[in-house]
């Protein structure tokens, strides 16, 4: 079992349009009106300042604010949707201040000022809410560490002097930030100070500015250590520590070097994001996998609901746009997402104890064997997180014998035919492979042993589960990709390709070239 001690807050988008909360914002809707069904306590972590993320008109904003008994309706709507056994965890919203250098919230009637965040964050009627901090980047220089530490510690003496103001008093999170050790420490004697002068009747303590340092986990447990040893000699054991951005790896580790004794939690968006890209945790293989509808079991309550819909609905709805006004299904790209995303939240103990740190030397491990060996994925996916894009246009064209696709006759004769025209892949066009076997392929991947050594090609006697499971993928990649691109321009002579491929290709506005000269036509306009 895992440490009774932890917890975890999922990071939710709460004001994403219209009261009430139930009502918009794409995959949220579902997930805040499931969330109470998934995990107990419902933990939440709130962003203060989230709505500047959503068109969220003045009018909505208001009606959102109306007061009703000293409290607000977006107060009453957590309340009704969540249940009594919510937990309300309020951020400032400061981390946006790391790529925003003015955040405009007067059409809110706000500023971004310690007054103007807890008047922000009382409104939710929270547990939990933490200091206006400034989070640091990895790029940011020992003078930027030394204003945020200055105004951080403003923000915590302003905090300590008025949270007990507000309506239902909430638990203040005073937030540390450091990089490593030695910037810790410098804002921890800072904070000591500042503790024992006001002595506030309680508090939590906080850790930030992990999250730029993500791929580099020693780094964030040798820091996640360093607090807690602080805490140990500084601190009574009830008073909690919430680290921001970790993953339930770097807690697992903590909690099997020592185990937690004081309350400790953390939040991320890792289920989400998983999600998004139909990435689904699976409690037999401890890991993540590709959704797959038609073999993935399970009995969670989010499953039990994409089971209800039909494989055959869910593949559907994943063939198309996230967003399609034209759709006759009740089901939306959306709710199958948000489904996956509710079933990844809880299983958040699961990971806590089962998944280890990547990327860990062995000096940084002190002592801790028996590591989880990762998994080799024989099953091809398409680099999502990482892609980018290097020109305005892409180009996909259909699956070869010879490997990698580029050295194949059929792509050179397309190439060579576009550089005559004037046109350079990587420069004016990028080209994406569309395998009979994985659906959509990287270029940077044509080389991937899993290409190289697959021997598969669409033919007559290809099952329609197995088409509609190569729409379904392509679908999730152009969701993502297709809005980084002026134009998409698919070339697919071979009738099987066409006909697997054309319909979702069709959903997300793709030229069809009958020839060449519709390619470099497509390209010139």
């Amino acid at each position: 079992m895992t440490n009774d001690n932890i917890s975890f807050y999922p990071v939710i988008q709460l004001l994403t349009g219209p009261p009430g909360l139930t009502r918009n914002g794409g995959i949220w809707k579902i997930v805040k009106r499931e969330l109470h069904n998934i995990t107990d306590p419902t933990n939440i972590m709130v962003q203060a300042m989230h709505m500047t993320n959503y068109s969220l008109s003045s009018k909505s904003w208001k009606k959102w604010m109306e007061e009703s008994n000293g409290r607000t309706l977006l107060a009453n709507e957590i309340d009704k949707v969540f249940g009594n056994r919510a937990n309300v965890f309020v951020d400032s919203g400061g981390f946006q201040l790391m790529y925003n250098n003015v955040i405009d919230l007067s059409k809110w009637e706000l500023g971004v000022t310690p007054e103007d965040i807890l008047s922000l964050q009382s409104r939710y009627s929270p547990d939990k809410i933490a200091s206006l901090d400034y989070p640091l980047s990895n790029k940011a220089t020992y003078d930027d560490f030394k204003k945020s530490q200055k105004r951080g510690i403003d923000n915590i003496s302003y905090l300590i002097d008025n949270y007990e103001t507000l309506c239902h008093i909430p638990t203040p999170y005073f937030v540390v930030h450091g990089r490593n050790e030695v910037e810790i420490e410098t804002f921890l004697k800072k904070l000591s100070k500042v503790i024992e002068v006001k002595k506030p009747n309680k508090f939590g303590i906080a850790l930030g500015s992990q999250v730029p340092l993500n791929t580099n986990p020693a780094m964030i447990l040798r820091n996640i250590r360093y607090i807690l040893k602080w805490m140990e000699y500084n601190t009574a054991d009830s008073v909690p520590l919430h680290i921001f951005g970790i993953g339930e790896a770097i807690v697992g580790e903590i909690n099997r070097e020592k185990k937690i004794t004081r309350p400790f939690s953390f939040d991320n968006s890792t289920s989400v994001q998983k999600g998004y890209r139909l990435k689904i945790y699976d409690q037999k293989l401890k890991s993540y996998v590709s959704y797959n509808p038609y073999d993935y079991v399970c009995e969670c309550p989010a499953c039990k609901i994409l089971h209800s819909l039909g494989e055959e609905t869910i593949i559907t709805a994943l063939s198309k746009k996230s967003y399609n006004a034209d759709s006759k299904l009740d089901v939306t790209k959306s709710d199958i997402y948000a489904l996956i995303t509710l079933h990844n939240i809880g299983y958040w103990e699961d990971r806590v104890e089962n998944i280890r740190p990547s990327k860990l030397k062995n000096s940084d491990r002190q002592g801790v064997n028996n590591v989880c060996k990762s998994k080799v994925e024989r099953n091809y996916e398409f680099p999502l997180r990482s892609f980018s894009n290097n020109s305005p246009n892409l180009i996909l064209l259909a699956c070869s014998k010879t490997r990698p696709y580029k050295n194949s006759q059929s792509h050179k004769r397309v190439i060579n035919y576009l550089n005559n025209c004037g046109y350079r892949e990587n420069i004016d066009f990028d080209r994406v492979t569309l395998s009979g076997l994985y659906g959509p392929v990287f270029w940077e991947d044509e080389t991937d042993i899993r290409v190289m050594n697959y021997d598969f090609q669409l033919n007559s006697l290809v099952g329609d589960a197995h088409r509609r499971m190569l729409r379904m993928r392509t679908a999730t990649v152009l969701n993502v990709i297709g809005k980084r691109y002026r134009r998409i321009v698919a070339y697919l002579p071979a009738k099987q390709y066409r006909e697997t491929f054309e319909p979702t290709l069709k959903e997300f506005d793709a030229v069809l070239a009958q020839d060449y000269s519709d390619l470099s036509d497509a390209l010139n306009c």
